[in-house]
């Protein structure tokens, strides 16, 4: 299953055996029936009363791909960097609560791209991560083009979390250890993606 955000608007993208419930205010298409899918994306994106659109399908890689295709990509990569007493590094940007990451840059690798801006953003130096991923989609307008940007999210441990030095020329007004009962609420004004990556990440590691 694929998770790709708009603003306030979740594209969902599920193979068969994925059970979603959906609401009236979602719409439900099977990927295989609709020959006008591009149109479909497209109509869904300007319009204001749907709020989900969930696309199932037999075939999840060729749906991936063929979505994908259809916007401009950028790879990111970001931190989530826990220091010994369990809390989380987050910074402030433009009013709201967020994770550490930015652009991979040309023959970087992604872990290294992680580590540089986590680094960059907050001053804080942490080890090398070993961890698959996470993984969070979400696209926005950039002109005449719409961007689909895929952020890698390492898990990260702390060598030095002493100096923490908000990258202010980044629009990053504060940087913060913020204790695990205290996660919720800090990002629940934040953004959607980031709600469900630490949601999901946050249930696992307690299971």
């Amino acid at each position: 299953m694929y998770k790709v955000f708009y603003y306030d608007k979740l594209i969902i993208l599920t193979g068969k055996k994925n059970k979603i419930f959906p609401s009236e205010a979602d719409m439900v298409i099977d990927y295989q029936k609709y020959k006008d899918f591009e149109d479909v994306v497209e109509w869904f994106l300007t319009d204001k009363k749907t709020s989900r659109l969930i696309v199932h399908t037999k075939n999840l890689k060729a749906l991936k791909v063929h979505f994908f295709s259809l916007f401009k990509r950028v790879d990111a990569a970001g931190g989530l960097v826990f220091n010994q007493n369990g809390e989380l590094l987050t910074i402030k940007r433009w009013g709201l609560w967020d994770l550490p990451k930015g652009k991979v840059e040309r023959n970087e690798r992604k872990r290294e791209a992680a580590q540089r801006e986590v680094q960059e953003e907050t001053g804080v130096i942490a080890a090398d991560p070993g961890k698959k991923p996470l993984r969070t989609y979400h696209i926005y307008p950039r002109g005449q083009k719409v961007i689909l940007k895929t952020t890698f999210w390492y898990e990260m441990v702390v060598k030095d979390a002493e100096n923490l030095t908000p990258q202010k020329e980044e629009g990053i007004e504060e940087v913060k250890w913020v204790e695990p009962d205290e996660i919720n609420d800090y990002f629940s004004g934040s953004y959607h993606s980031l709600r469900n990556l630490l949601k999901g990440y946050l249930d696992e590691k307690n299971s």
